[in-house]
């Protein structure tokens, strides 16, 4: 699977202020899974510096993760993917 974060620059100093490694986060969190082999997990961050949310435009902050798979993955594998990401 590919764990592609994106986050907007504005959150940095956030995640640094609470010492949290979000590529960690992401990339344990597939682990903790026991779905896949730990070798073929690639978990990646993309900071944002361009970006508009609503009425805000950059004054918005978001975090955004994308976990692809291959196709055939039952329903409540992906599920349970998603599950443990959200908690």
């Amino acid at each position: 699977p590919h764990a592609i974060i994106e986050r907007t620059e504005n959150l940095i100093s956030d995640f640094i202020e609470h010492d949290i490694d979000l590529v960690a986060v992401v990339h344990d969190t597939l682990i903790e899974t026991g779905l896949f082999d730990v070798s073929a997990i690639k978990t990646r961050e993309i900071t944002l510096d361009n970006w508009m949310i609503g009425d805000k435009g950059q004054d918005g902050r978001f975090v955004h993760v994308a976990i692809a798979i291959k196709a055939g993955r039952p329903l409540d594998q992906r599920q349970a993917i998603t599950d443990k990401m959200i908690n």
